[in-house]
Parts: C-alpha cells; structure tokens; sequence
C-alpha cells in the first residue's frame, strides 16, 4: 500500500509541533518572561520535571506567550518527541553559565541489596570549602544573604552566653576571629524516591541566612537508602 511522504511542515502539523517559522520570530520576542522564569525556578527545585516544563511553555506559546525563554523551552527534546533529552536540552541552555564546583567521587561502603553483602560504591560529594570559595567568587550577592548578619555580633552574643563550645576552640586562637568565621549547619533528612525506597539527603548552609529553607540549604550528599550506605 503506497504511503505518501509529508513535507517537513506537514510532518509538524501532523505531529503537533508549531511550525518553527511562526515560533523562532526572535525580532517579536522578549528574551524573559515571568511565566519562563517560574518554571525554569519549579524544575531547578525538583517540584516539575523538565517534560512537563517543556509542555507546559509549549501550551504557553500555543496560546500567545512570546518570551524567547519559553521556546527554548518548548523546543527541548526536539519539540517533546524524544522525552529523555528535555532534560539534557534544558540544562544545555539555561545552566551552561553556572560555575559552582564538581562534586568529588568517595568510596562508601554499603550493603548489596541483591546479595546483602556488603560492597563499595562510588558516592558523589560536595566539599564545603570548594562550594563556599565558589559562592565567594561568582555569586558573592548570595554570599552576602547567606550571612547577612553582623558576624563579630553574632559572636560577641554566643561568647556572653558562656557557650561551652568556644572554649579551647581553635578558631578563638586567630586574629579577629569573630568577623572572619561563620557559623554553618549540617542537616540530614529522608526525602521520597520512587515507590518503595528513600533517599537520605546531607546538606549545610549558614546560620544567618536571612532566606528561606530551601535556599539556605545546599547539598553534600545523597545516600540510596536501599543500600544502606554508611558515609
């Protein structure tokens, strides 16, 4: 049975992706817009996956929305016919400019779970020296909200209150001190992945934060609970 062949507009037409020629008119286009920026902020912190993003700005364009940002959107992963590289695709775009260091590979022992004996595996770790220095380098505006706090006050009041964790401290020892260390905090908690197992999710941050939770934090590491790693 003879098939005939679409042409290329046809073939858009056919499977539901806007013609390029009518989406890519960057002369009417707005290089941001609130909506890309809201989605790009909901797929950074995990709450859309980057399919949905490139659906969602899809539908947005659809309907009339000219930012540039969301046709680059929309056009992730060859306009959403290979699902697996909007992902890819996204990052490629919007995140080639982030310049915070490469985690470190460790060795962690854990527990097979197909023999439950125990193993080594490879676990990726973010050092704290390497991330503060980047935060310090290139976001320095960050920096400054993660301790917006005076340091050498915030010192000043832990040493009236006798907390016994300065005493002897080597910290105390250095020449103004007080306005040179801030505190951090190191939080551990379980967090939901796929049906039946749990990852434990290590981050730090700083004490003074002045923003919120989710942006005060930032990672260390991730152990699989179904591993049972031991870090």
């Amino acid at each position: 049975m003879a098939c005939k062949r679409l042409r290329g507009w046809q073939l858009e037409m056919e499977s539901g992706r806007p013609s390029k020629a009518k989406t890519l008119e960057k002369d009417t286009l707005e290089k941001e817009s609130a909506l890309g920026n809201k989605l790009l902020s909901l797929w950074a912190h995990g709450t859309l996956s980057a399919v949905m993003v490139r659906e969602l700005a899809h539908l947005a364009i659809q309907d009339g929305a000219k930012g540039e940002d969301l046709h680059c959107m929309a056009k992730a992963g060859d306009w959403g016919g290979r699902p697996g590289n909007c992902h890819r695709d996204i990052m490629a775009r919007f995140c080639h400019h982030v310049t915070l260091p490469q985690p470190v590979n460790i060795q962690v022992g854990c527990i097979d779970p197909k023999t439950s004996q125990p193993a080594l595996e490879k676990a990726a770790v973010f050092l704290p020296h390497q991330v503060w220095a980047s935060l310090g380098h290139n976001y320095p505006f960050h920096l400054e909200k993660m301790g917006k706090c005076s340091l050498e006050t915030f010192w000043s009041r832990v040493e009236s209150s006798n907390d016994d964790k300065l005493l002897n401290h080597p910290m105390t020892l250095e020449k103004d001190w007080k306005e040179k260390n801030v505190p951090l905090f190191l939080h551990g908690d379980g967090v939901e992945f796929q049906n039946r197992d749990t990852l434990m999710c290590f981050s730090f941050g700083s004490l003074l934060s002045n923003m919120s939770s989710l942006e005060s934090h930032w990672p260390l590491a991730v152990c699989n609970f179904s591993q049972k790693c031991h870090i």
